[in-house]
């Protein structure tokens, strides 16, 4: 942190107010600077993601794990229960706990009117406070189907950020809580958002996307092989893929695959027979065909943390 501050320092203090365009540099996971081919580069496999920290005078691009395993010893672990049991109440810390985590809360304006902020959402300039509510409300409404799946897999959800920016929507099924700076340091440093699975026993894994079935892998089954995939990713300069990931992203491209052909089975109809309307019925979240409801299975603490 000490030498990022100092980098901010240096560069800001060689720019002059009146200048239009910001500098731009480009740092490694280790805050040294790299040439912004190389960043991109790394950027775009999937162990490294690009985050920035933006100044007056100078646009930072550093580098960041997407992925990231850690150990609590015995004494941090019980500080960080002592913490987490201060700042949420009585938890059983018998189960795993996933931490989603957010660094800012953005209102309508403050997110819109921010170039960066709106790439990060998926938001575009034109975007009206109606398509901000609608959003904030699809999100809400899916932790209905979020408390369900951390019933049945047995862990513990808390949603968390770190300051709000105006922020003023009023969610119905989930409560986002400020997360102190302790437990940011401990978990989110330098991170703009992401979640962790913390174990009973101090073990704890960092993640910005997974899908479905690799968080429900991650909360019962042994990290072994997943340490490993990371820690041979790290030493290949070239690429820096992660084996799971890979492996993750091809069963979903599988499962897909097959969800599509199903459709296409399930939605065939006889030559001389055409579907009446009333057989038809979609909505934002069903669709029904011929008596049948195809629902969308839930997306739990898999990537986007709205």
């Amino acid at each position: 942190m000490k030498k990022l501050l100092f980098i901010l320092i240096t560069f800001s203090s060689f720019a002059y107010s009146q200048e239009k365009e910001k500098k731009i540099t480009f740092l490694d996971i280790n805050l040294n600077p790299i040439t912004e081919n190389e960043f991109h580069v790394k950027s775009n496999s999937n162990l490294y993601q690009a985050n920035y920290i933006v100044n007056d005078s100078i646009i930072i691009n550093k580098l960041e794990y997407r992925y990231e395993f850690g150990e609590l010893s015995a004494t941090e672990l019980s500080q960080t229960q002592y913490l987490l049991k201060k700042q949420f109440g009585d938890l059983d810390f018998k189960k795993n706990i996933i931490i989603s985590y957010i660094d800012t809360l953005y209102g309508y304006n403050e997110l819109v009117n921010n170039t960066f902020v709106r790439r990060m959402y998926d938001f575009s300039s034109n975007s009206t406070l109606k398509d901000y509510n609608t959003r904030r409300d699809q999100f809400d409404k899916q932790q209905k189907k979020c408390s369900k799946y951390a019933k049945k897999e047995n862990f513990i959800a808390l949603y968390t950020y770190g300051v709000m920016n105006n922020f003023t929507y009023k969610s119905k099924n989930h409560k986002k809580q400020k997360l102190s700076k302790a437990l940011i340091s401990k978990f989110f440093k330098h991170k703009k958002g992401g979640f962790v699975i913390l174990k009973p026993d101090g073990n704890f894994f960092y993640y910005r996307y997974l899908s479905q079935d690799y968080v429900t892998k991650f909360l019962n089954e042994s990290w072994t092989k997943f340490k490993n995939d990371i820690e041979t990713a790290k030493l290949d300069l070239r690429f820096n893929n992660i084996n799971f990931i890979v492996e993750m992203k091809e069963s979903q491209k599988n499962k897909r695959r097959k969800e599509i052909e199903l459709n296409r089975s399930r939605n065939q109809r006889p030559s001389n027979k055409r579907l009446d309307r009333s057989q038809i019925r979609h909505s934002n979240h069903t669709r029904v065909i011929r008596g049948r409801t195809i629902q969308p299975k839930p997306s739990c603490f898999t990537g986007r943390n709205f």
